[in-house]
């Protein structure tokens, strides 16, 4: 899928020479290859998703264009690793840090979708997948760019005391909004009626954190990164 390898993700790992103390590793997959794949990329996923399909996602999601649809995954990233304790029990448990290239962590955080669609009561009783049949819409695949499938535009990033948000798509009436930090927890919530405006992020601690607007139906994401 790519010209040269890529790097998927950055880890913690723990140095057992020194306990407590922790050394980062980056983590490269692929070779590479003169004629990548050049269409197009739908990544579904849902809770349901873990360990190594989140860590499959980090590395798909990064092809030019590819869209996430689904819910948050398990945030359960991670390696495997046994434990024997007595009375014969084996336990298991990860001892990695896992974080994406620009070292966003996604560990208790989850793979975050790019438009949440998720089933419904009445789609399950008729037998029918809702997300696969949202992703299967063409008009996804002709849509040239993030801004114009709706994603919104967060900036500047890194900010200071306030974001500009921006969707390129105008959306009739109003819809809502949100802020979260990296553990899922609504910070701020709000109801917007423009496709384009200002959050005041004084109040929030230094952090990444995640702005979520829903309209049309489904639940698009932006990331940012508060400062001093």
């Amino acid at each position: 899928m790519y010209s040269s390898p890529i790097n998927i993700a950055n880890f913690t790992n723990p140095d057992t020479n020194v306990p407590g103390r922790l050394f980062w590793v980056s983590a490269t997959i692929g070779e590479g290859t003169p004629s990548p794949y050049s269409g197009k990329v739908i990544i579904l996923f849902d809770e349901r998703t873990q360990s190594q399909a989140e860590y499959t996602v980090m590395g798909l999601e990064q092809f030019p264009g590819a869209i996430k649809i689904g819910s948050t995954t398990a945030a359960a990233d991670g390696n495997v690793a046994s434990i024997s304790l007595p009375g014969q029990i084996i336990t298991y448990a990860t001892f990695l840090g896992v974080y994406y290239p620009d070292y966003t962590p996604t560990q208790r955080i989850g793979i975050i979708p790019d438009i949440e669609v998720r089933p419904t009561i009445e789609g399950i009783r008729n037998m029918q997948d809702e997300v696969m049949d949202y992703a299967l819409q063409c008009d996804l695949l002709t849509q040239p760019n993030d801004a114009e499938r709706g994603k919104i535009l967060v900036y500047p990033n890194p900010a200071n005391d306030a974001i500009n948000y921006q969707i390129s798509v105008n959306i009739p009436g109003s819809f809502s909004m949100a802020v979260y930090d990296i553990l899922g927890q609504k910070l701020m919530s709000f109801d917007q009626s423009t496709n384009t405006g200002t959050i005041d992020i004084s109040g929030l601690a230094n952090g990444v954190y995640f702005v979520r607007a829903s309209f049309f139906g489904v639940t698009h994401t932006g990331k940012f990164v508060k400062v001093d």
